[in-house]
């Protein structure tokens, strides 16, 4: 009885080895692709390597060079039809919780917080900007270049500075 209880949980065991080098291949993989694309100067190859990592991408996507969509979960950003991301955009899906920050801890007493990002269709985002986790940026609105959006931008807005605040409609 003891050496079936043993096989078990040797079986068990050696099935998580088998496992944990898939998984570390996979997210290697997925790292491989975030850096070709970031390095890809044709933006139809941005667009296909993204879709490769989970990114949710729509039709007619234009995808910059130098962006950085999340590393940790590019599977909880949406890119609708006709968005445009220019060059060296940020758009963070997950950052700490630093909300009980205390002095002389370490990063690893804040656990990761992990929400959507969805960028609407016909949505424009300028050159550096910084799309933070939980954001929804509505359609036709405008970021623009080095704007840092914490909040969630209505349709037809046009958003500026850091942090992104309203400057008008866009008609």
């Amino acid at each position: 009885m003891d050496n079936t209880t043993t096989d078990n949980t040797t079986t068990g065991l050696f099935m998580q080895f088998l496992r944990k080098p898939f998984r570390m291949t996979a997210a290697v993989f997925r790292k491989m692709l975030a850096v070709i694309a970031y390095n890809s100067f044709i933006p139809p190859l941005n667009v296909f390597l993204h879709r490769l990592r989970g990114v949710k991408i729509g039709k007619d996507v234009f995808i910059g060079r130098c962006t950085i969509i999340d590393d940790f979960r590019p599977d909880m950003v949406e890119i609708e039809d006709g968005a445009g991301i220019a060059t060296g955009v940020l758009i963070l899906a997950h950052k700490r919780d630093l909300r009980l920050y205390k002095a002389n801890t370490g990063r690893k007493d804040y656990p990761f917080f992990i929400k959507k990002i969805t960028i609407k269709t016909n949505a424009q985002i300028g050159a550096r900007a910084i799309i933070m986790p939980g954001v929804t940026i509505g359609r036709s609105a405008v970021v623009a270049a080095g704007a840092v959006v914490t909040k969630d931008v209505p349709d037809n807005e046009f958003v500026v500075g850091v942090p992104a605040r309203p400057m008008n409609k866009t008609e």
